[in-house]
């Protein structure tokens, strides 16, 4: 944080020059003093604004008159002088002449004390003044002077992974390098929004963030907690619902203790404002327990919230005492109508890798690009820059969080930055890029196996989130154009020329250069072709000089189309998959041939099959219509249902997420399902079920003899009270 952090929340015009003064002084001194003129003149015209000094001829004039207007009748003579001397040094640095960095670092403190008592006279009575502080050189707030095994970069790299001490955020802990990395959000709009209105209310309220584990709760509070401390000033905030007031307390107790000014009898009396971040499963055992009877209100705004109700976003539900953000709601990234994004990664990938020296990941880059002992980590945070690289990076990660329902949060987000740029034990490179045309076999397959195309797909132990990669390898996609290049590439003399031809990438940004004298392909140790191969094919996923067609996942792009279609209610963009659905219930236990009226029904008996007629059709009412180019909130799945076509009142639903999608896709395919298919797919075999019992089994049923191949009807007959058997 830098020197006038507290202008923030008091007049943030004058913190964004202040920050912009300190982020110069060192290297810009000139530019610095510029801004410490404009600094006094801004606050000037708001104390003119305050006091109503138009009417004495205020309007229009100099900056050196304005001061002297006031000197007469308003300022102290300390405080003229200090504006005085500012504003010269600034006059000086407007015409060219050069400020030192003394000078502007002895004007900095007089900018401090005139900021100090800008507050004090003019907004907070009441303001307590901080510490004067130094401002810091770059090197200091960032860290960028500090390394591990001899590297910059290295160091800076290791404060985001799980370990590191930046992983771990409370309501204050929010240094420099965090600031740097923030990126705002949806749900921090939406937070900042409710606690806006909750503060404007007469009426006390309870703010819940709910979640689960690392989700960026806390993240969240102390970010506001340090730089909006304003919404935050009349809340209690309770960070950590399992922090107990009593360390023999269990987190019920805690949570019973903290919101007994929330119960029925004190509600209206309450007094001061809640900020309670909560895991889910925590708030699920407090409604659970006994106790919940005192807390009516909160018991029925949880239920009206829908907050676990599986098919819904929470709702947004208006209440005169509470108010929920729910942060499972949002995910990483938005769907359209070309598939998803993501402002959230696409900003954290421009901190990481943006070029210039205000980046401290970018700076400690510089320090040690000269330094040939580091190839591999400098070479990797390279192509991680290229935007090509970070766009397909990008639509993987999402992919994999659809497809195998990973969570990804914040905190896990960056981790995953480091693992796939920093190689695991990692200690250096001994090799150095002279040494190239002498280098190994042994040496260049561990330098391959240390490349950031490999360090994503090879080392799935490293994390959860690295195993889901690995399941979705470009290395693993079959087609002819693929086959051919491998092909190509096993035949080649010329593996670096190879590469050339066919990456649209200049090849000293890959670092492959030790790939130049390995000559003829087919003479090369197997464990060195094949780690050839896969680093070519993972290189031509992300710099093939053609669309990335080549690696086009069809499935997972329909998928993606009727999950906007739902959140945006298109019905006719689901008619495909409606479609799909109805067939899926009709193969489940087949037709009977000839006469697909009739589905045979899940049948214990060996050797009669039973089939029953259903007449069902696709329901849509439950799709809400809601236009968007782009969605925010939303589930991994998209809910379909079918309804009895006779008695319409029936009505059966499914969610839908991409597993159980590619299971129905499968189906249409012809796949027939085997018995361990069905003890996995337990939410699509109750639907079925639930289906099925909308036919007209309970008036007639058709019995196939396996063994002669009979068929029979089974019926009863209303009118007359009996039942019917006879052959068809």
């Amino acid at each position: 944080m830098n020197t006038f952090s507290f202008l923030k929340e008091y007049e943030e015009s004058l913190y964004v020059i202040a920050e912009d003064i300190e982020n110069l002084i060192y290297d810009h001194p000139n530019s610095a003093a510029n801004k410490m003129r404009i600094f006094i003149e801004k606050m000037i015209d708001i104390i003119i604004d305050i006091e109503g000094f138009d009417e004495d001829g205020f309007a229009g004039r100099k900056l050196f008159e304005k001061i002297k207007l006031m000197g007469q009748n308003y300022l102290e003579e300390e405080t003229i002088s200090k504006l005085h001397k500012i504003r010269k040094i600034g006059n000086r640095a407007s015409h060219d002449s050069d400020v030192t960095q003394e000078e502007v670092l002895e004007i900095h403190e007089d900018i401090f004390s005139l900021a100090v008592w800008f507050v004090e006279l003019y907004i907070d009575y009441s303001f307590e003044e901080p510490k004067y502080q130094k401002p810091k050189k770059k090197e200091e707030r960032y860290e960028i002077h500090k390394k591990i095994k001899g590297s910059h970069l290295l160091y800076q790299l290791t404060r985001l992974s799980i370990p590191a001490k930046e992983a771990v955020v409370g309501p204050n802990r929010f240094n420099d390098f965090k600031k740097y990395l923030h990126v705002e959000t949806k749900i921090q709009e939406e937070m900042e929004n409710i606690l806006e209105k909750a503060k404007e209310g007469n009426q006390k309220k309870l703010v819940l963030l709910c979640g689960s584990v690392g989700d960026g709760k806390s993240h969240l509070i102390s970010y506001l907690n340090n730089f909006k401390k304003s919404l935050l000033e009349d809340f209690h905030i309770h960070n950590d619902a399992t922090a107990s007031f009593n360390p023999e307390d269990t987190d019920i107790d805690t949570l019973y203790r903290l919101l007994s000014s929330y119960k029925d009898e004190k509600i209206e009396g309450s007094r001061k404002n809640i900020l309670l971040a909560i895991n889910i499963g925590v708030l699920n055992k407090f409604l659970e327990d006994d106790r919940i009877e005192e807390f009516g209100e909160f018991e029925n705004f949880i239920e009206s919230s829908q907050l676990f109700e599986e098919n819904n976003s929470t709702l947004n539900i208006e209440s005169k005492y509470f108010e929920i953000i729910n942060f499972t709601d949002y995910f990483p990234f938005a769907i359209g109508e070309e598939g998803a994004t993501s402002d959230l990664m696409d900003g954290l990938l421009e901190r990481l890798c943006y070029e210039d020296e205000e980046n401290p990941f970018y700076a400690a880059y510089l320090k040690d690009v000269d330094k040939n002992e580091f190839y591999t980590i400098l070479n990797n945070f390279e192509i991680l820059s290229q935007p090509i690289f970070k766009r397909r990076l990008i639509n993987l990660i999402i992919k994999v969080i659809i497809k195998d329902k990973i969570f990804l949060p914040i905190r896990n987000l960056l981790d995953f930055f480091y693992n796939i740029i920093v190689p695991p034990e990692y200690e250096g490179d001994d090799m150095i890029v002279s040494d190239f045309e002498n280098i190994k076999e042994k040496e260049i397959e561990k330098k391959l196996n240390n490349h950031i195309v490999n360090l994503l797909f090879d080392f799935s132990n490293r994390s959860d989130f690295l195993e889901g990669l690995n399941g979705n390898d470009p290395y693993n996609t079959n087609n002819k154009v693929l086959d051919n290049k491998i092909l190509s590439l096993s035949n080649s003399n010329d593996i670096h020329g190879f590469f050339s031809e066919n990456l649209d990438i200049d090849l000293n940004i890959l670092g492959i250069d030790y790939l130049k004298n390995l000559g003829d392909f087919k003479e090369l140790d197997e464990g060195l072709q094949s780690q050839i191969f896969k680093t070519f094919i993972r290189l031509f996923y992300f710099f093939n000089r053609e669309s990335n067609f080549h690696f086009d996942d069809e499935e997972y792009n329909n998928f993606m189309n009727y999950l906007f279609s739902f959140y945006t209610g298109n019905k006719k963009g689901l008619k495909d998959i409606q479609k799909k659905l109805i067939d899926t219930v009709s193969r489940w236990n087949g037709e009977v041939p000839g006469n697909e009226r009739y589905k045979y029904m899940d049948s214990k008996f060996k050797k009669i099959k039973i089939a029953q007629k259903l007449n069902v059709e696709s329901y849509t009412e439950h799709i809400e219509h809601e236009k968007k180019a782009k969605v925010n909130k939303f589930k991994l799945y998209f809910t379909l249902a079918l309804k009895n076509k006779n008695t319409k009142n029936k009505i059966a639903k499914i969610n839908i997420d991409f597993p159980l999608y590619d299971f129905i896709e499968d189906i249409n395919k012809g796949y027939i399902q085997t018995s361990s298919d069905k003890e996995e797919s337990i939410k699509l075999v109750k639907f079925i079920e639930q289906v099925m019992s909308f036919g007209d089994g309970d008036q007639e049923v058709l019995l196939n003899d396996i063994e002669d191949d009979g068929f029979y009807i089974f019926e009863y007959d209303e009118a007359f009270e009996y039942f019917n058997f006879k052959e068809c």
